[in-house]
């Protein structure tokens, strides 16, 4: 009798570690499935995703997860891929254009002036690269959180009237008239250059749109505990695809726009946001 008691303990122990065994593999193979998928996903390969492995509740909501995760770095990739497509795009036309006039100018002796003249053009291409490598500097800067602002005391109606000035004369030439709508100062805590950038880009692009002989109006005011700042003109509009892309570097709406760089509204957005504001 003493010798079944002994056995039976045993054989218990044994039944218990073969069936831990078998929940164990059955855990682990879905796991291993898991992993191997994902081992699969690559630069070349992030559109693969993980394949349902089990109807476990839990096992099933960890695929959904690392899923999701992988549509969002493919979305990020694609982002990214797009952005140096476009930035090289960008430069490689002035480039191209600087190039050439040299080149050309280097053919055959030429006079004071027409060197003089090929001078300008090269200084005018230089300047059209350096404002494109300053703006993605800036969106660099931007989404690494490092955009710098110098935060003092300032006016967002003075920010705007500074601006109505610089851009008088092209606006005179095209017949638009620029009105500022502000009944009282408009006081913030910003860096008042960083939003003079906000209010260029809202200018320029308003004054490539609005229409000959139109209004192009500006408003600050303080509203709800906030400070707001608005440009509105008579142009045609975005329809609703330009306006999902809109802040997109290197998007552009209508050709009827004429011809910007396209990181103006991306940085104007970046400006607004690093003052914890929005565009």
């Amino acid at each position: 009798m003493a010798g079944v008691l002994l056995v039976a303990p045993a054989v218990a122990g044994g039944l218990a570690a073969f069936g831990a065994s078998r929940a164990s593999r059955r855990l682990t193979r879905p796991l291993d499935r898991v992993a191997s998928a994902a081992r699969d996903v690559g630069e070349s390969n992030l559109a693969a995703r993980i394949p349902e492995v089990s109807s476990d509740a839990e096992l099933r909501a960890l695929v959904r997860l690392l899923n999701d995760m992988l549509a969002r770095i493919q979305a990020a990739f694609d982002t990214q891929r797009r952005f140096v497509a476009d930035a090289s795009h960008e430069l490689r036309s002035p480039l191209s254009n600087l190039r050439g006039t040299i080149e050309v100018a280097l053919r055959h002796p030429r006079s004071a002036a027409d060197y003089q003249e090929t001078l300008g053009i090269a200084l005018t291409e230089i300047e059209r690269l350096a404002r494109l490598v300053q703006g993605l500097l800036t969106l660099s800067r931007a989404d690494a959180g490092r955009l710098t602002m110098e935060r003092r005391p300032a006016d967002l109606v003075d920010v705007a009237a500074r601006a109505i000035d610089v851009h008088a004369a092209r606006a005179a030439a095209r017949e638009v008239r620029l009105h500022l709508d502000a009944a009282a100062p408009v006081p913030v805590e910003g860096d008042a250059d960083r939003l003079r950038e906000v209010v260029d880009n809202l200018l320029d692009n308003a004054l490539r749109v609005a229409p000959q002989g139109s209004l192009v109006r500006l408003g600050a005011r303080c509203e709800d505990g906030r400070c707001v700042l608005e440009v509105q003109d008579a142009g045609p509009g975005l329809t609703d695809e330009e306006q999902a892309h809109i802040f997109e570097p290197f998007a552009r709406g209508s050709p009827a726009g004429g011809g910007g760089g396209g990181l103006g509204l991306a940085i104007a957005r970046a400006v607004a946001e690093a003052h914890g504001g929005w565009l």
